[in-house]
């Protein structure tokens, strides 16, 4: 399926190779990153994939399953409504009795962080391939926390680094090229 290549491509490019995300390395080399790709432009198909993934996450061992991609190619081309939804899954974590157990975190490709200009080239740190929900177990995030002292500067290395690109490589790698 072209979009879990590309997908893979993103991860292995851009997000572990410029180190975007340092704890994506070994899940993803140890084939533990699920893609699921649902290609539907129905937002309740959308949904019952989402409630059977948070549902692996939670019962599938993360020896076999670190974390999940979601990815749905044919909905939400606007980030508004990508948005929207995303904030409605917060409340769907609360329904499901996932809330602190799984975060969720939007990827899309017009991303932009709220507090931000829309050309801020520290965008693509959240800008993908295609409209995405990455599944996280709290597990993983509180691991990730207790073995990288400088968790909380993460953000601010990636925005200083991507600004030092061009948005010409940031597209070719956000789109999974890499010249």
């Amino acid at each position: 399926m072209k979009e879990i290549q590309v997908m893979q491509s993103w991860l292995a490019g851009f997000v572990i190779e410029h180190n975007i995300c340092p704890f994506a390395k070994r899940p993803f080399t140890q084939d533990r990153i699920r893609i699921r790709v649902v290609e539907t432009d129905n937002e309740e198909v959308l949904t019952k994939a989402l409630l059977e993934e948070l549902s692996d996450l939670v019962t599938i061992n993360r020896a076999q399953l670190e974390t999940t991609l979601l990815v749905f190619p044919n909905l939400f081309s606007e980030f508004d409504d990508f948005w929207a939804y995303w904030e409605w899954t917060q409340d769907l974590l609360v329904a499901s009795k996932t809330e602190g157990l799984i975060q969720l975190v939007g990827f899309h490709p017009d991303f932009y962080f709220g507090e931000s200009d829309q050309d801020d080239l520290a965008n693509y740190t959240n800008r993908s391939p295609y409209p995405l929900i990455h599944l996280l177990r709290e597990e993983s995030v509180e691991d990730a926390i207790s073995q990288f002292s400088g968790i909380d500067q993460i953000p601010d290395r990636n925005a200083t680094y991507l600004r030092t690109l061009s948005k010409k490589v940031l597209e070719n790698l956000r789109i999974g090229h890499h010249d």
